[in-house]
């Protein structure tokens, strides 16, 4: 399973769903619309890499309860600030 590959399908299909359900019977008009849906950026954008530093850190979840800690165990000692 390729994600790049499965995302150019999926704008190829969203691409064709658009042009068949808005077309336009005026020529110019119908090139138009064409033209915007297929620009780029239109649809979809190319992936990208995040550089964001690790999630900020939270104090300990002293109020929970124990079963609570038992079940989660190491995520209620040291969650993430939201």
């Amino acid at each position: 399973m390729n994600p790049l590959r499965m995302a150019e399908q999926l704008r190829t299909d969203y691409l064709q769903l658009l042009t068949t359900t808005f077309a336009p019977r005026q020529e110019r008009l119908k090139r138009d619309v064409r033209t915007a849906v297929e620009g780029e950026g239109f649809l979809t954008r190319e992936p990208f890499v995040s550089l964001a530093l690790p999630y900020q850190g939270a104090p300990a979840l002293s109020e929970l309860l124990p079963e609570t800690r038992d079940r989660f165990g190491a995520i209620a000692e040291t969650p993430y600030a939201h």
